[in-house]
């Protein structure tokens, strides 16, 4: 699906439409225009590509599922792509999903796989007049960067307050599920700093760009945004080492109940398997067996397994 808002200079207002309005924003010269891709056909994204003269190479990074977060500069426009995250539920796998951004001084074309809440704030901001287009096209890429950073941002501070909870219980109620739960946050984490890693590295670099000076006016927005996507790759990396010792934590703590639980059996196992072995030597249904006619054998054998007892006992207790 295609949507498109156009800002009209004459009125000041916005028009909103179809793939047509880019006819109407060529015609008008310096209008700036926002279209939007949510799921497109190869056939939408042909449409677009030639409208605004993308060049094979970055439909084809723009358009694949799994493309790593990238920045890309070209004569007129830049293209940003970036992975958004879903922070509905994080007891659920967090979905990722990719955002391709293109931004030219007078348009800027986003493109989205499933609805994308990033896009859709700023969009509904835009077409209620919240947010204006007089700041230029660089400010509505720097407002959908943001929400982007918000969103990582949001999902550590969900996982924070969780591994927290885990962390109370490492020494009363925790149990397999939570290890599993904590084996899953790992790896999440990882995924995150992984992602911020990449993303760091385009506003780093778009910091520094001099290739399309309309960025410039906005360098201070897209330095916010960075120190963002910094503090969530510090974050991540902290609650991931956090989730690591938790999940070690737990493993030593199991380790050493099974332990103790075994330390607990070899006693008793060492205080019985001797007089086992006298209640089997006197067991033995032989006719000549010495002392087997002793008047009383029997006090004198239980007698010595209560020597053997308390010499063991005594051992064991100085061993500790």
């Amino acid at each position: 699906m295609i949507k498109t808002a156009l800002f009209n200079e004459d009125t000041g207002l916005i028009d909103k439409g179809q793939i047509e309005l880019v006819d109407h924003w060529k015609e008008q010269g310096d209008s700036l225009i926002w279209v939007n891709l949510t799921d497109p056909t190869s056939h939408e994204d042909e449409q677009i590509a030639k409208l605004f003269e993308f060049n094979e190479l970055e439909m084809g990074d723009a358009t694949r599922l799994r493309h790593p977060p990238k920045i890309e500069y070209f004569d007129d426009h830049f293209l940003m792509i970036l992975r958004t995250i879903d922070t509905n539920n994080i007891a659920q796998d967090i979905q990722y999903s990719q955002l391709a951004i293109f931004v030219s001084e007078h348009y800027i074309v986003t493109r989205v796989i499933n609805t994308n809440k990033c896009i859709d704030k700023i969009w509904d901001n835009l077409i209620n007049s919240k947010i204006s287009y007089m700041y230029g096209t660089s400010r509505i890429a720097y407002l959908i960067s943001r929400n982007v950073a918000d969103n990582y941002f949001t999902t550590l501070e969900k996982l924070e307050d969780r591994l927290e909870d885990l962390e109370n219980l490492l020494t009363t109620d925790l149990n397999d599920d939570h290890l599993a739960e904590l084996s899953r946050y790992n790896g999440t984490l990882r995924k995150i700093n992984r992602a911020m890693t990449y993303h760091k590295n385009i506003f780093t670099s778009l910091l520094r760009t001099t290739t399309n000076s309309f960025i410039q006016k906005n360098l201070h927005e897209f330095n916010d945004v960075y120190e963002h996507m910094e503090r969530s790759a510090s974050l991540s990396l902290m609650h991931q080492q956090l989730s690591s010792d938790l999940v070690n934590n737990y493993l030593a703590l199991t380790s050493h109940r099974v332990n103790k639980i075994v330390k607990t059996l070899t006693i008793f196992t060492v205080l019985f398997v001797p007089l086992s072995f006298i209640a089997g030597l006197y067991g033995m249904n032989f006719e000549y067996i010495p002392e087997l006619k002793v008047k009383y054998g029997y006090f004198y054998v239980l007698g010595f397994m209560g020597v053997v007892i308390t010499v063991l006992l005594v051992f064991l207790r100085k061993m500790k």
